[in-house]
């Protein structure tokens, strides 16, 4: 799991970038599409003014609307694993504890799959096995690879939204939406 506002500033960057799924539905289209053309200039466009990433309403809503459904099937699985009706345990691994301790995290994983994690290759961004990047690529499909960057992005009007579609939706997931944004 990770922070799903993380999810979502990663997502609107992926989605401008690519112009997938939220550039499907036309009202958004229309609304969003100039944005798309200023990122796509200018992919330091987000660094310099981050608050532009979710300054389209119905773009955002769109977005955390179609992120609430991903994040529901998550604790659907969860609490399935919970009550025993998958047939195999469940490990949850979450994005933000693998930064904080990716040996520790990574050896839950290899206790859990049966593994010794002693034998493990060393943990290395290079090839992608240490979270985090080496660098900031914000056009590129591995952007940032940090945690709570959506500090950076959030406008007042996006956490409304955001509290509005997804706030009940936050703790059954294990984030707290009670604190100071």
């Amino acid at each position: 799991l990770r922070d799903p506002r993380d999810v979502l500033v990663s997502f609107l960057h992926h989605d401008l970038r690519n112009g997938g799924f939220v550039f499907g539905m036309p009202a958004v289209k229309a609304k969003a599409n100039e944005l798309r053309e200023r990122f796509l200039a200018d992919d330091h466009l987000f660094k310099r003014e981050p608050e532009l990433l979710m300054s389209v309403d119905l773009y955002v809503r769109r977005a955390v609307e179609q992120m609430k459904f991903y994040a529901e099937t998550n604790i659907k699985g969860i609490e399935r694993s919970n009550r025993g009706e998958l047939g195999a345990p469940l490990l949850v691994v979450r994005y933000e504890q693998l930064h904080a301790d990716p040996d520790g995290e990574r050896a839950k994983i290899y206790e859990f799959l049966g593994l010794d994690p002693s034998e493990a290759e060393p943990l290395d961004t290079s090839s992608k096995s240490r979270p985090g990047l080496e660098r900031e690529d914000p056009a590129g499909m591995y952007r940032k690879g940090k945690t709570g960057s959506w500090r950076e992005n959030f406008t007042p009007r996006a956490e409304a939204i955001f509290r509005e579609v997804m706030g009940d939706t936050m703790a059954p997931l294990g984030y707290d939406l009670t604190g100071e944004w």
